[in-house]
Protein backbone atom coordinates (compact mmCIF):
# COMPACT_ATOMS: atom_id res chain seq x y z
CA UNK A 1 0.00 0.00 0.00
CA UNK A 2 0.69 2.48 -0.49
CA UNK A 3 6.61 19.00 4.23
CA UNK A 4 7.99 23.09 6.53
CA UNK A 5 9.92 25.44 4.66
CA UNK A 6 12.29 23.39 2.59
CA UNK A 7 9.66 19.81 2.74
CA UNK A 8 7.31 21.76 0.17
CA UNK A 9 10.48 21.83 -2.45
CA UNK A 10 10.30 17.91 -2.35
CA UNK A 11 6.92 17.84 -3.39
CA UNK A 12 7.43 19.17 -7.14
CA UNK A 13 10.79 16.95 -7.66
CA UNK A 14 10.19 13.77 -5.89
CA UNK A 15 8.29 13.78 -2.19
CA UNK A 16 10.32 12.32 0.69
CA UNK A 17 10.39 9.72 3.39
CA UNK A 18 11.64 9.14 6.98
CA UNK A 19 13.06 5.33 6.76
CA UNK A 20 14.50 4.32 10.24
CA UNK A 21 16.13 1.64 10.12
CA UNK A 22 14.00 -1.17 11.12
CA UNK A 23 15.07 -2.78 14.78
CA UNK A 24 17.76 -0.04 14.98
CA UNK A 25 15.58 2.01 17.44
CA UNK A 26 16.22 5.46 15.97
CA UNK A 27 13.54 8.34 17.69
CA UNK A 28 11.07 9.05 14.62
CA UNK A 29 11.17 12.75 14.70
CA UNK A 30 14.25 15.35 16.05
CA UNK A 31 13.02 15.22 19.62
CA UNK A 32 13.05 12.38 22.04
CA UNK A 33 10.73 10.46 23.46
CA UNK A 34 10.11 7.90 26.54
CA UNK A 35 7.82 5.78 23.99
CA UNK A 36 6.48 5.35 20.84
CA UNK A 37 4.54 3.78 18.03
CA UNK A 38 5.13 3.72 14.00
CA UNK A 39 2.83 2.66 11.11
CA UNK A 40 4.78 2.84 8.14
CA UNK A 41 3.19 1.93 4.97
CA UNK A 42 3.53 3.41 1.33
CA UNK A 43 -0.28 4.46 0.53
CA UNK A 44 0.76 7.09 3.31
CA UNK A 45 3.23 8.37 1.31
CA UNK A 46 0.98 8.58 -1.46
CA UNK A 47 2.27 6.23 -3.86
CA UNK A 48 1.75 7.06 -7.72
CA UNK A 49 0.46 3.70 -8.49
CA UNK A 50 -1.49 0.97 -7.19
CA UNK A 51 1.15 -1.37 -8.87
CA UNK A 52 3.41 0.15 -5.59
CA UNK A 53 2.30 -2.09 -3.29
CA UNK A 54 5.12 -4.03 -2.92
CA UNK A 55 8.34 -4.58 -1.03
CA UNK A 56 8.13 -3.22 2.13
CA UNK A 57 4.26 -3.42 2.30
CA UNK A 58 3.68 -2.53 5.60
CA UNK A 59 5.66 -1.70 8.90
CA UNK A 60 4.91 -1.03 12.59
CA UNK A 61 7.67 0.35 15.08
CA UNK A 62 7.65 0.51 18.77
CA UNK A 63 10.48 1.88 20.80
CA UNK A 64 10.63 2.26 24.95
CA UNK A 65 13.27 3.84 26.65
CA UNK A 66 14.19 3.42 30.54
CA UNK A 67 16.73 5.61 31.43
CA UNK A 68 19.43 5.11 28.89
CA UNK A 69 18.12 1.66 27.71
CA UNK A 70 16.15 1.60 24.99
CA UNK A 71 13.81 -1.09 23.46
CA UNK A 72 13.16 -1.24 19.81
CA UNK A 73 10.94 -3.54 17.69
CA UNK A 74 9.89 -3.98 14.78
CA UNK A 75 7.18 -5.78 13.05
CA UNK A 76 7.67 -5.31 8.64
CA UNK A 77 5.71 -7.63 6.10
CA UNK A 78 7.62 -8.30 2.42
CA UNK A 79 5.71 -8.61 -0.69
CA UNK A 80 7.63 -9.84 -3.87
CA UNK A 81 4.40 -9.58 -6.45
CA UNK A 82 6.70 -9.49 -9.78
CA UNK A 83 10.52 -10.32 -9.29
CA UNK A 84 11.51 -11.36 -12.61
CA UNK A 85 11.50 -8.66 -15.18
CA UNK A 86 10.76 -9.79 -17.98
CA UNK A 87 8.88 -8.88 -21.77
CA UNK A 88 5.02 -9.49 -21.26
CA UNK A 89 4.07 -12.54 -24.10
CA UNK A 90 1.68 -10.92 -26.03
CA UNK A 91 -1.65 -13.19 -27.09
CA UNK A 92 -0.89 -15.53 -23.86
CA UNK A 93 -3.92 -15.88 -21.21
CA UNK A 94 -1.33 -14.25 -18.70
CA UNK A 95 1.17 -11.70 -20.56
CA UNK A 96 3.35 -11.23 -17.57
CA UNK A 97 3.10 -14.57 -16.18
CA UNK A 98 6.89 -14.70 -16.42
CA UNK A 99 7.66 -11.98 -14.39
CA UNK A 100 5.61 -13.21 -11.68
CA UNK A 101 7.99 -16.03 -11.23
CA UNK A 102 8.71 -16.86 -7.69
CA UNK A 103 6.55 -14.52 -6.33
CA UNK A 104 5.87 -14.41 -2.88
CA UNK A 105 5.99 -12.85 0.49
CA UNK A 106 7.45 -13.11 4.12
CA UNK A 107 7.25 -11.48 7.47
CA UNK A 108 10.24 -10.29 9.65
CA UNK A 109 10.50 -9.30 13.59
CA UNK A 110 13.69 -7.40 14.81
CA UNK A 111 14.00 -6.16 17.79
CA UNK A 112 17.29 -5.06 20.08
CA UNK A 113 18.14 -3.66 23.35
CA UNK A 114 20.75 -0.72 23.17
CA UNK A 115 22.30 1.29 26.00
CA UNK A 116 22.68 5.26 25.36
CA UNK A 117 26.01 7.59 26.09
CA UNK A 118 25.08 11.16 25.34
CA UNK A 119 22.34 13.28 25.25
CA UNK A 120 19.41 13.08 23.03
CA UNK A 121 17.38 15.58 21.11
CA UNK A 122 17.94 18.22 18.20
CA UNK A 123 21.42 19.68 19.11
CA UNK A 124 22.08 16.35 20.95
CA UNK A 125 25.16 14.10 20.73
CA UNK A 126 24.85 10.39 21.20
CA UNK A 127 25.83 6.77 20.71
CA UNK A 128 23.52 3.56 21.39
CA UNK A 129 24.58 0.00 20.71
CA UNK A 130 23.70 -3.36 22.02
CA UNK A 131 22.67 -7.29 20.30
CA UNK A 132 19.67 -7.20 18.11
CA UNK A 133 17.61 -10.76 16.84
CA UNK A 134 15.83 -11.01 13.53
CA UNK A 135 12.87 -13.60 13.18
CA UNK A 136 11.37 -14.03 9.96
CA UNK A 137 8.33 -16.10 8.65
CA UNK A 138 4.64 -16.52 8.38
CA UNK A 139 4.15 -13.92 11.27
CA UNK A 140 0.68 -12.38 9.82
CA UNK A 141 1.27 -9.98 7.50
CA UNK A 142 -0.89 -11.33 5.14
CA UNK A 143 -3.92 -11.40 7.30
CA UNK A 144 -3.52 -8.41 8.21
CA UNK A 145 -2.77 -6.85 4.19
CA UNK A 146 -6.22 -9.13 3.22
CA UNK A 147 -8.21 -7.59 5.93
CA UNK A 148 -7.05 -3.59 4.75
CA UNK A 149 -8.14 -4.48 1.35
CA UNK A 150 -10.82 -6.43 2.16
CA UNK A 151 -12.34 -3.18 4.18
CA UNK A 152 -11.04 -0.61 1.61
CA UNK A 153 -12.44 -2.71 -1.44
CA UNK A 154 -9.30 -2.93 -3.19
CA UNK A 155 -7.74 -5.28 -5.06
CA UNK A 156 -6.44 -8.51 -2.57
CA UNK A 157 -2.74 -9.81 -3.24
CA UNK A 158 -2.45 -13.33 -3.16
CA UNK A 159 0.79 -14.75 -2.73
CA UNK A 160 2.67 -17.92 -1.32
CA UNK A 161 4.93 -17.11 2.16
CA UNK A 162 8.14 -18.07 1.37
CA UNK A 163 8.69 -20.49 4.41
CA UNK A 164 5.87 -20.94 7.02
CA UNK A 165 8.75 -21.79 9.15
CA UNK A 166 10.25 -19.41 11.60
CA UNK A 167 14.08 -18.53 11.49
CA UNK A 168 16.04 -16.97 14.11
CA UNK A 169 19.29 -14.88 13.41
CA UNK A 170 21.34 -13.07 16.33
CA UNK A 171 22.84 -9.43 15.09
CA UNK A 172 24.14 -6.38 16.76
CA UNK A 173 22.55 -2.88 16.12
CA UNK A 174 23.94 0.64 16.98
CA UNK A 175 23.20 4.13 16.36
CA UNK A 176 23.48 7.52 17.25
CA UNK A 177 23.29 11.16 16.06
CA UNK A 178 25.18 14.87 16.12
CA UNK A 179 22.71 18.27 15.96
CA UNK A 180 23.67 21.87 16.53
CA UNK A 181 21.94 25.40 16.31
CA UNK A 182 22.70 27.08 12.82
CA UNK A 183 20.61 30.50 13.87
CA UNK A 184 17.89 31.28 16.17
CA UNK A 185 15.44 28.46 15.51
CA UNK A 186 17.29 26.96 12.51
CA UNK A 187 19.29 23.57 13.21
CA UNK A 188 21.73 20.74 11.51
CA UNK A 189 21.89 17.10 13.15
CA UNK A 190 23.21 13.66 11.74
CA UNK A 191 21.99 10.82 12.33
CA UNK A 192 23.50 7.04 11.28
CA UNK A 193 21.70 3.75 11.98
CA UNK A 194 23.57 0.21 11.47
CA UNK A 195 22.20 -3.17 11.83
CA UNK A 196 24.22 -6.85 11.15
CA UNK A 197 23.48 -10.47 11.24
CA UNK A 198 25.35 -13.39 12.17
CA UNK A 199 24.36 -14.23 8.17
CA UNK A 200 26.31 -11.63 7.07
CA UNK A 201 23.49 -9.61 6.26
CA UNK A 202 24.23 -4.94 6.97
CA UNK A 203 21.69 -2.71 7.38
CA UNK A 204 22.65 0.83 7.47
CA UNK A 205 21.43 4.43 7.10
CA UNK A 206 23.42 7.97 7.54
CA UNK A 207 21.23 11.50 7.29
CA UNK A 208 21.37 14.88 7.26
CA UNK A 209 18.23 16.85 8.26
CA UNK A 210 17.71 20.65 8.69
CA UNK A 211 15.07 22.80 9.70
CA UNK A 212 13.12 24.28 12.21
CA UNK A 213 12.91 23.10 16.30
CA UNK A 214 11.50 24.77 19.24
CA UNK A 215 9.25 23.09 21.77
CA UNK A 216 8.44 19.86 21.42
CA UNK A 217 7.63 20.85 17.97
CA UNK A 218 9.89 20.51 14.62
CA UNK A 219 9.85 20.63 10.62
CA UNK A 220 13.11 19.44 8.78
CA UNK A 221 14.13 17.91 5.66
CA UNK A 222 17.44 15.96 4.22
CA UNK A 223 19.21 13.20 2.50
CA UNK A 224 19.55 9.91 3.45
CA UNK A 225 21.44 6.97 2.46
CA UNK A 226 20.12 3.56 2.84
CA UNK A 227 22.92 0.82 2.65
CA UNK A 228 22.13 -2.77 2.36
CA UNK A 229 24.29 -5.65 1.90
CA UNK A 230 25.32 -8.95 2.65
CA UNK A 231 22.79 -12.01 2.61
CA UNK A 232 19.19 -11.23 4.28
CA UNK A 233 17.82 -14.56 5.39
CA UNK A 234 15.07 -14.72 2.84
CA UNK A 235 15.07 -14.40 -0.87
CA UNK A 236 12.25 -12.04 -0.44
CA UNK A 237 14.14 -10.25 2.11
CA UNK A 238 17.19 -9.98 -0.47
CA UNK A 239 14.65 -8.11 -3.33
CA UNK A 240 13.41 -5.90 -0.43
CA UNK A 241 16.67 -4.57 0.11
CA UNK A 242 17.66 -4.41 -3.59
CA UNK A 243 14.40 -1.90 -3.49
CA UNK A 244 15.25 0.33 -0.97
CA UNK A 245 18.84 0.93 -1.39
CA UNK A 246 20.27 4.11 -2.14
CA UNK A 247 19.93 8.17 -2.02
CA UNK A 248 16.19 9.17 -0.77
CA UNK A 249 15.40 12.42 0.36
CA UNK A 250 13.30 12.89 3.80
CA UNK A 251 10.97 15.23 5.89
CA UNK A 252 9.10 15.56 8.53
CA UNK A 253 6.78 17.16 10.82
CA UNK A 254 6.26 16.98 14.54
CA UNK A 255 4.48 18.24 17.25
CA UNK A 256 4.05 17.13 20.97
CA UNK A 257 2.72 13.32 20.62
CA UNK A 258 2.41 13.01 16.86
CA UNK A 259 5.02 12.65 14.00
CA UNK A 260 4.41 13.00 10.34
CA UNK A 261 7.36 11.80 8.34
CA UNK A 262 7.27 10.64 4.10
CA UNK A 263 9.57 10.38 1.76
CA UNK A 264 10.80 9.13 -1.98
CA UNK A 265 13.91 7.43 -3.06
CA UNK A 266 15.67 10.04 -5.56
CA UNK A 267 16.76 6.99 -8.49
CA UNK A 268 16.76 3.78 -8.74
CA UNK A 269 13.08 1.89 -7.51
CA UNK A 270 11.73 5.34 -6.79
CA UNK A 271 10.04 3.48 -3.75
CA UNK A 272 7.85 5.55 -1.90
CA UNK A 273 7.06 5.36 2.11
CA UNK A 274 5.03 7.91 4.77
CA UNK A 275 4.69 7.14 8.28
CA UNK A 276 2.45 8.22 11.25
CA UNK A 277 3.72 8.65 14.71
CA UNK A 278 2.39 8.44 18.29
CA UNK A 279 4.57 9.12 21.12
CA UNK A 280 5.15 10.32 24.19
CA UNK A 281 6.65 14.13 25.27
CA UNK A 282 9.19 14.50 27.07
CA UNK A 283 11.61 17.58 26.72
CA UNK A 284 10.58 21.48 25.16
CA UNK A 285 13.59 23.16 23.87
CA UNK A 286 14.05 27.12 24.45
CA UNK A 287 11.06 29.06 22.03
CA UNK A 288 12.08 30.76 19.74
CA UNK A 289 11.30 34.43 18.79
CA UNK A 290 10.39 33.95 15.34
CA UNK A 291 6.41 32.40 15.63
CA UNK A 292 6.18 29.59 12.93
CA UNK A 293 3.27 26.87 12.07
CA UNK A 294 2.45 24.15 10.58
CA UNK A 295 -0.39 22.42 8.83
CA UNK A 296 -1.10 19.87 6.81
CA UNK A 297 -4.73 19.08 5.06
CA UNK A 298 -6.94 17.38 2.64
CA UNK A 299 -8.25 19.01 -0.45
CA UNK A 300 -11.72 16.93 0.06
CA UNK A 301 -13.97 19.41 -2.91
CA UNK A 302 -12.54 20.97 -6.07
CA UNK A 303 -13.71 21.10 -9.77
CA UNK A 304 -10.99 19.32 -10.77
CA UNK A 305 -11.40 15.36 -10.14
CA UNK A 306 -8.34 13.68 -8.19
CA UNK A 307 -7.46 11.37 -5.40
CA UNK A 308 -5.80 11.15 -2.81
CA UNK A 309 -4.45 14.47 -2.17
CA UNK A 310 -2.76 16.40 1.08
CA UNK A 311 -1.31 19.37 1.23
CA UNK A 312 1.35 20.52 4.00
CA UNK A 313 2.66 24.49 4.19
CA UNK A 314 4.80 25.71 6.80
CA UNK A 315 4.23 29.99 7.81
CA UNK A 316 6.67 31.83 9.62
CA UNK A 317 6.26 35.37 11.03
CA UNK A 318 7.97 38.25 11.89
CA UNK A 319 9.05 38.70 16.00
CA UNK A 320 7.56 41.83 15.41
CA UNK A 321 4.91 42.67 18.67
CA UNK A 322 3.54 45.58 16.30
CA UNK A 323 -0.57 44.36 16.04
CA UNK A 324 -0.09 44.95 12.01
CA UNK A 325 3.03 43.49 10.74
CA UNK A 326 2.76 40.69 13.14
CA UNK A 327 -0.62 39.43 11.62
CA UNK A 328 1.80 39.10 8.45
CA UNK A 329 2.85 35.26 7.70
CA UNK A 330 5.38 34.06 4.92
CA UNK A 331 4.29 30.83 3.37
CA UNK A 332 5.69 27.70 1.76
CA UNK A 333 3.47 25.26 0.64
CA UNK A 334 3.70 21.46 -0.67
CA UNK A 335 0.81 19.04 -2.50
CA UNK A 336 0.79 16.10 -3.76
CA UNK A 337 -1.83 13.63 -5.30
CA UNK A 338 -3.45 11.24 -7.49
CA UNK A 339 -4.96 12.43 -10.83
CA UNK A 340 -8.28 10.90 -11.79
CA UNK A 341 -7.47 7.60 -13.87
CA UNK A 342 -9.18 4.39 -13.94
CA UNK A 343 -8.54 1.77 -10.54
CA UNK A 344 -6.19 -0.50 -12.36
CA UNK A 345 -2.62 -1.85 -12.11
CA UNK A 346 -1.24 -0.30 -15.64
CA UNK A 347 -1.94 3.44 -15.24
CA UNK A 348 -0.96 5.89 -12.60
CA UNK A 349 -0.87 9.58 -12.66
CA UNK A 350 0.21 12.48 -10.15
CA UNK A 351 0.38 15.85 -9.58
CA UNK A 352 2.96 17.92 -7.20
CA UNK A 353 2.66 21.58 -6.46
CA UNK A 354 4.70 23.96 -4.82
CA UNK A 355 3.59 27.26 -3.81
CA UNK A 356 4.94 30.27 -2.19
CA UNK A 357 3.53 33.23 -0.63
CA UNK A 358 2.25 35.75 2.38
CA UNK A 359 -0.85 35.48 4.01
CA UNK A 360 -2.22 38.13 6.08
CA UNK A 361 -4.90 37.92 9.21
CA UNK A 362 -7.55 40.13 10.32
CA UNK A 363 -5.89 40.26 13.76
CA UNK A 364 -2.85 38.87 15.85
CA UNK A 365 -3.29 35.27 17.01
CA UNK A 366 -4.42 35.84 21.10
CA UNK A 367 -1.27 34.07 23.61
CA UNK A 368 -4.74 32.72 25.60
CA UNK A 369 -7.97 31.10 24.42
CA UNK A 370 -9.87 30.65 21.74
CA UNK A 371 -8.89 31.45 18.18
CA UNK A 372 -10.79 33.22 15.59
CA UNK A 373 -8.93 34.48 12.49
CA UNK A 374 -9.64 35.13 9.27
CA UNK A 375 -7.05 35.30 6.47
CA UNK A 376 -6.09 36.09 2.96
CA UNK A 377 -3.27 34.75 0.56
CA UNK A 378 -1.90 35.28 -2.26
CA UNK A 379 1.09 32.41 -3.61
CA UNK A 380 2.51 31.24 -6.95
CA UNK A 381 4.81 28.27 -7.81
CA UNK A 382 5.35 25.90 -9.62
CA UNK A 383 2.93 22.41 -10.54
CA UNK A 384 4.50 19.15 -12.28
CA UNK A 385 1.66 16.23 -13.34
CA UNK A 386 2.42 13.57 -15.29
CA UNK A 387 0.80 9.90 -16.43
CA UNK A 388 2.31 6.68 -17.41
CA UNK A 389 1.87 3.01 -17.81
CA UNK A 390 3.08 0.81 -15.68
CA UNK A 391 3.31 -1.77 -17.67
CA UNK A 392 3.02 -2.32 -21.69
CA UNK A 393 -0.61 -2.26 -22.31
CA UNK A 394 -0.75 1.31 -23.22
CA UNK A 395 -4.04 2.21 -21.89
CA UNK A 396 -3.08 5.93 -21.70
CA UNK A 397 -1.48 8.59 -23.53
CA UNK A 398 2.06 9.72 -21.31
CA UNK A 399 2.60 13.19 -20.74
CA UNK A 400 4.45 15.18 -18.51
CA UNK A 401 3.32 18.57 -17.68
CA UNK A 402 5.44 21.39 -16.00
CA UNK A 403 3.87 24.64 -15.86
CA UNK A 404 3.77 27.89 -13.39
CA UNK A 405 0.82 28.22 -11.10
CA UNK A 406 -0.74 30.86 -8.91
CA UNK A 407 -3.24 31.19 -5.94
CA UNK A 408 -5.40 33.66 -4.26
CA UNK A 409 -7.00 32.03 -1.40
CA UNK A 410 -9.24 33.20 1.50
CA UNK A 411 -9.97 31.56 4.96
CA UNK A 412 -10.71 31.21 8.42
CA UNK A 413 -8.54 29.78 11.19
CA UNK A 414 -10.04 28.10 14.56
CA UNK A 415 -8.39 26.73 17.46
CA UNK A 416 -7.03 27.20 20.97
CA UNK A 417 -4.74 29.39 22.24
CA UNK A 418 -2.64 28.45 25.34
CA UNK A 419 1.28 28.95 26.70
CA UNK A 420 1.94 25.38 25.89
CA UNK A 421 -0.30 24.58 23.46
CA UNK A 422 -2.00 26.26 20.00
CA UNK A 423 -3.63 24.40 17.45
CA UNK A 424 -6.50 24.02 15.66
CA UNK A 425 -7.78 23.53 12.11
CA UNK A 426 -8.50 26.09 9.00
CA UNK A 427 -10.76 25.97 6.26
CA UNK A 428 -10.00 28.19 2.99
CA UNK A 429 -11.39 28.42 -0.41
CA UNK A 430 -8.61 28.84 -3.15
CA UNK A 431 -8.97 29.93 -6.78
CA UNK A 432 -5.61 28.07 -8.54
CA UNK A 433 -5.05 29.66 -12.33
CA UNK A 434 -2.26 27.43 -14.46
CA UNK A 435 -0.41 29.37 -17.11
CA UNK A 436 -0.91 25.72 -19.41
CA UNK A 437 -3.76 23.91 -19.71
CA UNK A 438 -3.36 20.15 -20.74
CA UNK A 439 -5.57 17.25 -20.76
CA UNK A 440 -4.59 13.70 -21.92
CA UNK A 441 -6.79 10.52 -23.19
CA UNK A 442 -7.00 7.05 -22.27
CA UNK A 443 -8.74 3.80 -22.50
CA UNK A 444 -9.08 0.48 -21.11
CA UNK A 445 -10.95 -2.76 -22.62
CA UNK A 446 -13.95 -1.31 -20.53
CA UNK A 447 -14.41 2.58 -20.56
CA UNK A 448 -12.90 5.45 -22.21
CA UNK A 449 -12.15 9.68 -21.16
CA UNK A 450 -9.69 11.86 -20.48
CA UNK A 451 -7.88 12.89 -17.16
CA UNK A 452 -6.70 17.31 -16.35
CA UNK A 453 -2.99 17.60 -15.57
CA UNK A 454 -3.58 21.62 -15.45
CA UNK A 455 -6.55 23.24 -15.99
CA UNK A 456 -7.81 26.38 -13.85
CA UNK A 457 -10.24 25.70 -10.97
CA UNK A 458 -11.63 26.22 -7.37
CA UNK A 459 -10.47 24.36 -4.30
CA UNK A 460 -11.87 23.76 -0.59
CA UNK A 461 -8.68 22.83 1.83
CA UNK A 462 -9.05 21.69 5.20
CA UNK A 463 -6.16 21.33 7.46
CA UNK A 464 -4.85 21.30 10.92
CA UNK A 465 -2.90 23.41 12.19
CA UNK A 466 -0.07 23.41 15.12
CA UNK A 467 2.38 26.45 16.30
CA UNK A 468 5.87 25.28 16.34
CA UNK A 469 7.14 27.55 18.68
CA UNK A 470 5.48 29.16 22.05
Amino acid sequence: MRYLGLAGLVLCTSPAFSLDLAGAGEDPGLHSSSWWLTWGNDYQGNAPAISSDDFRTNRFDLGLRLGAWQLALDWSNFTARAPNRTDPVWGAEDPHAASRQGAGRIDELTASVLYRWGTLGPTGRWLALGPALRIDGRLGGSDLQKSVHTSTATHAVVLPYERDSLGFTPGMAAQGGLGTDILGPWMIQGRGAFLATTRAEVGAEASLRTGLASGASAVWIGPLYALREGSAGTRIARITADHERGWWLVAGIETPGLVLSVGNQLAGEDAVEGRITVRSVDDRAAVSPWPAEAEAGVIPWGNQPRANEWTLRVLVGLPSEDPWWSRLRVTLEGLRGELDLPNTYDMSGTIRRVLGGVQYAAWPTPATGPVFQPYVGVAAGIQRAEVHNEDSYGYTQEDLLRTAVFSQEIGVRLGWSAREWRSGVTASWAWVEVDRERRVPWATPDDAGETVLADDGAEGHLRWWVALGW
